[in-house]
């Protein structure tokens, strides 16, 4: 019983840092003002992973299943979000809210990949959570239908 309390826990606890990282470097990538394509979908792979990450940490533990798969994508989103808000800041020093320098955007590389690279592996995570909370809701909606049958059959009993 501890180690389901502590796993629900460290889920939760990365699920918060994961949620935290993602919003620094949302910030950072929409104070860019960039009407590049590469840069808008980089802002909406993040917005979309963050309302994930939201939906993760709502649970706060209110389920029964396993979730310590996740412990891992978590970290490496985690990491790879923080890491990635690091190098943004680092390359775009030419660039401001009013001005955009293509030159800096462009420069950007992380682990071997440009931006695009990244806003992939974002993908990967979000999809990697939202198949996890699939899982959750269809668990969840089969012990309902579990009960609403034994209910149904307690009601024909009486």
């Amino acid at each position: 019983m501890a180690e389901a309390v502590g796993a629900v826990s460290a889920i939760t606890t990365l699920a918060t840092l994961a949620l935290q990282a993602t919003s620094t470097l949302y910030q950072t990538v929409k104070g860019n003002k960039s009407r590049e394509k590469l840069i808008r979908d980089l802002r909406a792979e993040l917005q979309d992973l963050l309302d994930v990450l939201k939906t993760l940490q709502e649970l706060n533990g209110d389920t029964d299943i396993d979730l310590t798969a996740l412990e891992r994508p978590l970290k490496r989103c985690a990491g790879a979000c923080t890491q990635f808000n690091v190098l943004v800041l680092d390359c775009t020093q030419h660039s401001s809210e009013e001005r955009y320098s293509k030159r800096d955007w462009f420069k950007i590389r992380y682990m071997g990949n440009d931006i695009s690279g990244f806003k992939d592996m974002l993908a990967g995570y979000k999809s990697t959570i939202t198949i996890a909370l699939a899982y959750v809701n269809l668990h969840t909606t089969k012990i309902i239908k579990n009960v609403i049958k034994e209910y149904k059959e307690l009601i024909q009993n009486m």
